[in-house]
């Protein structure tokens, strides 16, 4: 790890857990905590006072922010982004976006550190962030930031419009804000996993949009936000809470007619059903079962808009269309 100063809001050891990354290796540090060696790349102009306190670089260097919340289990970093501002101004920079974005509070720890200079050292780095969220059970959110000089001030400074134009995602419907506490950071939260779950599953990200999915799966959370009472919890469904799983959601409740394209459909179906031909089928066989289940299935689909339902409805299409070929 290059130059790291932790910001506190609760206990020190939550720096240490196991999603604490050293970027660089071989840093030594002083008896008081305090990064004692630079062992960035050349060119690198940090300076630190004798009390401590970093100074500004002469030169951009490229930084990873990132963001254990044990309330949640959820780690937010970002991606590599280049900056000369002070250690100081860009941990407050970045705790203010956290807190204005996704409501964190209470005791946690938010860090940025300097990364290697390399690509491959930064792609490293960000993938092994990721491996160790997933080896944690965590959720993992990417957030979209990087620290700008206008940062700076504290969240008092700000605008009376700006502070409101922070507190919901670009991108999220303002609506949000009718999800009660603590549910509305969780759902704030899966904006990005939810994508990460389609874009992982061959299923749904064959048969729908990922960025269509993430917002339908937002809607239904604000749809049912009066259901959702008493504390967030785990991942398995609780009826004392009204908050279903994103699984859950999957096997019924959440409705993606929405994100229904008909070619889109039609051609997953048919190439699903060609994979699927064993044995010697005539090329005209061929075309009236890929046409057929195609046809058959989004029509069946439409009907059901169920993720859930997809692989019983793409199958029975498939039967029916081969019992018109006497199969």
């Amino acid at each position: 790890m290059r130059e790291t100063t932790c910001l506190r809001n609760g206990a020190f050891a939550l720096c240490c857990m196991l999603l604490w990354v050293p970027i660089a290796s071989g840093q030594q540090t002083s008896a008081t905590g305090t990064p004692a060696g630079n062992l960035a790349a050349a060119g690198s102009t940090a300076q630190t006072t004798s009390t401590g306190t970093p100074q500004p670089y002469q030169q951009a260097q490229p930084y990873i922010c990132s963001f254990y919340y044990a309330d949640r289990n959820t780690f937010y970093r970002t991606g590599v982004f280049q900056t000369a501002a002070n250690l100081r101004n860009l941990h407050d920079a970045w705790w203010n976006y956290l807190t204005k974005t996704y409501h964190v509070s209470g005791a946690a720890v938010a860090h940025c550190d300097q990364a290697q200079a390399d690509l491959a050292g930064q792609q490293y780095t960000l993938t092994l962030l990721d491996q160790r969220a997933q080896a944690a059970k965590a959720v993992m959110v990417v957030a979209d930031w990087k620290y700008t000089p206008d940062q700076a001030g504290s969240t008092a400074q700000a605008a009376p419009a700006a502070r409101a134009a922070a507190s919901t995602p670009q991108g999220v419907p303002t609506t949000v804000d009718q999800i009660p506490e603590p549910f509305r950071p969780a759902a704030l939260a899966e904006v990005s996993t939810s994508k990460g779950y389609c874009l992982n599953n061959v299923l749904i990200s064959g048969l729908i949009d990922c960025d269509c999915f993430s917002r339908i799966v937002l809607s239904y959370r604000i749809a049912h936000a009066k259901e959702y009472r008493g504390t967030l919890p785990g991942s398995e469904p609780d009826a004392r809470t009204g908050w279903l799983p994103l699984t859950t959601l999957l096997l019924g409740p959440l409705n993606c007619s929405e994100c229904i394209s008909d070619e889109r459909i039609s051609n997953w179906a048919a190439a699903r059903e060609l994979k699927g031909l064993i044995g010697d089928w005539a090329d005209a066989d061929k075309k009236f079962l890929t046409t057929c289940v195609a046809k058959s299935f989004l029509a069946s689909f439409r009907a059901t808009p169920s993720l859930g339902l997809a692989p019983a409805l793409f199958n029975e299409a498939g039967s029916s269309c081969r019992k018109q070929l006497g199969h």
